[in-house]
């Protein structure tokens, strides 16, 4: 081979590897591109209502003070509305997915199919968000602004706030009874009534002695009362005042520190607690350790 020949194949040699060089520092590039959704600051304190829409149903956040708010006039669980506060306030970049109206719809992001995030009043929002699938990688989705065919990728956690099933924003919370300062739980379990009292250090099942472990297990039920879910104005107008089941606890002073009628339901139980409108759901297993038989709780011979 001649040195001209030897010449060119370096040549070769040198322009292949740069073109390999090349090739493979654009590849490790991200494609991104950076968009520009910005949403408008809202304050901690917060006068308009947050309004979540999505097929029939309707979630209407409203603040009362710093940390406590409604979910559709109801007691809304404890720092669910500053969670989403926060969630909006996230100022994590957005890149463009697509500025392809043709797209939107696979991206969920339709106005029959997407979740509408507004705050304010309908005729004059601060702003009105679409949000629609999750996006490819993990913790991301898609949103966009009404009337736009551009969309985003949102990261963060407001999309899987927005998603939530309606009746998680609002207080599961029935009651909470320390035991100590129960002195007798009755109970009531289809028209047989029955009472479990304190007697000096233990406890007595309508005047019989009680086994203590198992009416430990019994006070720790009321300690922090949760319930599943929650049923309409009309099941409430449905419940039995009587119930298949009533629980009164009662402590030192003269007024019950919980009274409870629970009917039964598809399910489990509907439980009206008294001088509470609210109607909540309990699980059947969540009512038969609530309101155990009264040979259970006694001691055996």
């Amino acid at each position: 081979m001649s040195r001209v020949e030897l010449r060119r194949l370096a040549i070769v040699v040198v322009v292949l590897l740069g073109l390999w060089g090349a090739s493979a520092l654009f590849s490790h590039r991200s494609d991104r591109t950076r968009g520009s959704l910005v949403l408008p600051a809202l304050p901690a304190t917060l006068k308009d209502t947050i309004t979540i829409l999505h097929g029939r149903d309707t979630v209407r956040l409203a603040q009362i003070s710093p940390n406590v708010w409604t979910a559709n006039g109801f007691p809304a669980a404890p720092g669910k509305g500053t969670e989403l506060l926060q969630a909006i306030g996230d100022t994590t970049p957005r890149d463009i997915a697509s500025i392809n109206r043709a797209t939107l719809n696979r991206m969920g992001l339709d106005t029959l199919t997407a979740w509408r995030l507004r705050v304010g009043p309908a005729h004059q929002p601060r702003f009105t968000l679409l949000i629609g699938n999750p996006g490819e990688e993990y913790g991301t989705a898609y949103v966009r602004f009404p009337g736009s065919d551009t969309a985003y990728v949102w990261r963060g956690t407001l999309p899987a706030l927005v998603q939530r099933v309606p009746d998680i924003w609002r207080d599961h919370h029935i009651a909470s009874v320390a035991p100590d300062s129960i002195r007798s739980i009755e109970i009531t379990r289809h028209g047989k009534r029955f009472a479990v009292a304190r007697q000096g250090k233990g406890w007595t099942v309508d005047g019989q002695r009680a086994d203590s472990s198992k009416i430990g297990i019994l006070l720790a039920q009321y300690r922090n009362l949760e319930a599943q879910g929650f049923g309409t104005r009309d099941s409430l107008r449905g419940v039995n005042p009587r119930g298949h089941r009533v629980i009164t606890i009662r402590g030192a002073g003269p007024a019950p520190l919980l009274s409870l009628v629970l009917d039964s339901a598809t399910g489990g139980f509907w439980a009206a607690k008294s001088g509470d409108s609210i109607l909540y759901k309990l699980p059947d297993y969540s009512v038969l350790q609530l309101t155990p038989a009264a040979d259970s709780l006694r001691a055996r011979r």
